[in-house]
């Protein structure tokens, strides 16, 4: 038997095994806004978010891509601009559809969110670990406690938002 066919006999025998293997996708940020404290007009054409004490930050992804997968793993990813990212922030999924042009306070406030430690991710980048709930809504949306940070938004090219999931294909 030549080795072409052994080689491939091995494969196929191993496809449904490296099928349950879990699978990365990143997900685009496809609408951002930042609202001050009790603001009543977003910032949506900005080219960065500032997250401060009282404020909001409102994001959404493009999730086609992984609906109807079994996620395991959802990850913010956010470039910092400038300042410090805070230690923690408080995130929440957003219930209703918004547009990041008129956006106002008590569209993004939500539920209050649950808190999520931050961590350096490398190349200027914080990430944020979250539930799989988090991709249900029509978005999510980020408040903190601390000072102000200022992330790069959707319209900085090369430094936009982003979530990386992990899951698999329902089957």
């Amino acid at each position: 038997m030549s080795t072409v066919i052994r080689i491939c006999i091995v494969l196929s025998a191993l496809w449904p095994v490296t099928a349950a293997f879990a699978e990365k996708a990143v997900l685009e940020c496809v609408a951002d806004t930042w609202v001050e404290a009790g603001g009543s007009s977003a910032h949506g054409r900005d080219e960065e978010l500032v997250l401060m004490k009282g404020g909001a930050v409102a994001l959404q992804f493009r999730s086609a891509l992984v609906a109807g997968w079994n996620i395991e793993k959802v990850t913010l990813l956010l470039h910092v601009r400038q300042g410090h990212a805070p230690g923690a922030v408080r995130v929440a999924p957003l219930p209703e559809a918004w547009d990041e042009g008129r956006a106002a306070w008590p569209e993004l406030l939500g539920s209050g969110g649950r808190p999520h430690k931050t961590r350096h991710y490398g190349q200027g980048y914080t990430a944020i670990d979250l539930d799989a709930t988090i991709l249900q809504g029509h978005g999510l949306v980020l408040f903190t406690s601390g000072g102000a940070v200022r992330f790069d938004s959707r319209e900085t090219a090369g430094y936009s938002p982003y979530l990386q999931v992990e899951g698999s294909p329902r089957k």
